[in-house]
């Protein structure tokens, strides 16, 4: 909290380069967070010292994924649906979004398979995300140009699936 205050992000990309911020909380947080950052900076204007962002260090790699991810993953392989997934395990479906998310990054479940959209669609929302480029779009101007027909989870999805693709 106190490098977002410090540093104030205004996109995707800047505040992914904070330390502590990966993939996974960039998609499950980054929205929210930058939202907040925007609206304070309307009210109240934006600090002119405010220090340069430092360079994002590569991640390590992650050479196992946890056994709950990896429970999720077993079972969302049988199932193929995050409700029934979620009922199973005994998770929120949210839980079971941020598994997804993190299988995806992993290169173990596709966005195909995680939102069970048609091609057409997952590239209409891929079309949306690159307008501004998929790091600077927020996910609330995805979700009202689609009339909020698609949850933020699956938007999600398909935001962590295009940022592996960089």
């Amino acid at each position: 909290l106190a490098a977002m205050v410090g540093y104030r992000p205004r996109n995707s990309d800047e505040f992914g380069r904070l330390s502590g911020v990966g993939k996974t909380k960039l998609a499950a947080f980054g929205e929210i967070f930058l939202q907040d950052l925007k609206n304070h900076e309307d009210q109240h204007g934006r600090p002119d010292n405010i220090p340069e962002l430092p360079e994002k260090e590569p991640p390590t790699s992650k050479s196992s994924l946890s056994d709950t991810v990896m429970a999720t993953y077993d079972l969302f392989q049988q199932l193929g649906d995050v409700e029934k997934v979620a009922l199973e395990r005994g998770l929120k479906p949210s839980s079971i979004w941020k598994h997804l998310q993190t299988l995806i990054e992993h290169n173990k479940v596709s966005v195909e398979q995680a939102t069970g959209l048609p091609d057409h669609e997952l590239e209409s929302i891929r079309a949306a995300f690159q307008e501004k480029g998929a790091g600077q779009t927020l996910l609330t101007e995805v979700f009202e140009r689609f009339e909020e027909n698609y949850s933020y989870d699956v938007l999600r999805a398909v935001k962590t699936g295009m940022m592996g693709q960089d």
